[in-house]
């Protein structure tokens, strides 16, 4: 372990050096960009198909900050496991870091894509909801009109009713009125049934007097 730490303390310590590192990162860029120089990194667009094909040396300038910091900590991990422990790292691990390099290249591209996608649908979504709102005003509106008929209809009806109680109090009042002609009508007739039967009594004793009188003579 303490072996270790002090191979990882060299290398770390050779690492902040001037010009070995310095050497030794450009000789590896160098021979990182001809191994690489016949292959590509292929790039989605958003119709899904790979239509563009851009060098890894593009891609390499064209790296993010965050990906540039992970570019230069293999760059250091290679010079660590070459220079230190003496490992190889053949065309099997350059290639590894092709298609690492080329799927964060998709992936970023990718992201972009749906965050676009995401945009898009959350302006549906937001021109729906404003479509609902004026659907919902609409509804409302045409409810308060609504209610208001209602309201007028049903004072209307209030009115309606007041007058059909008052013309029932005014039959009422004009049947008590009939009843009380008839009733008074009915007397009147007896009355005069009752006058004309004493007129005639009058006019047989008249004419029995004229008779008797007449006999005399």
């Amino acid at each position: 372990m303490f072996d270790f730490l002090v191979i990882v303390i060299v290398a770390l310590t050779t690492m902040v050096g001037i010009s070995i590192p310095q050497c030794l990162i450009s000789f590896l860029v160098v021979n990182y960009r001809e191994k690489m120089k016949a292959k590509m990194v292929f790039v989605k667009q958003r119709s899904g198909k790979l239509l563009q094909e851009i060098p890894p040396t593009e891609a390499i300038r064209d790296m993010g900050f965050i990906e540039r910091i992970v570019f230069e900590a293999v760059i250091h991990l290679y010079l660590f496991l070459v220079v230190v422990l003496g490992f190889d790292i053949d065309d099997k691990g350059l290639s590894l870091w092709n298609s690492s390099f080329r799927t964060l290249k998709v992936d970023k591209t990718h992201y972009k894509l749906r965050e676009k996608e995401n945009g898009k649908k959350m302006q549906d979504v937001c021109d729906q909801l404003s479509s609902v709102e004026n659907e919902k005003r609409a509804l409302e509106k045409e409810l308060n009109d609504c209610k208001n008929k209602e309201s007028k209809t049903l004072e209307e009806v209030h009115h309606l009713r007041e007058e059909i109680v008052v013309s029932r109090n005014s039959c009422d009042s004009l049947r008590s009125e009939l009843i009380h002609c008839k009733t008074q009508g009915a007397e009147n007739l007896n009355e005069i049934k009752e006058l004309w039967d004493q007129l005639i009594a009058v006019k047989n004793a008249k004419s029995v007097q004229e008779m008797a009188l007449v006999r005399d003579l």
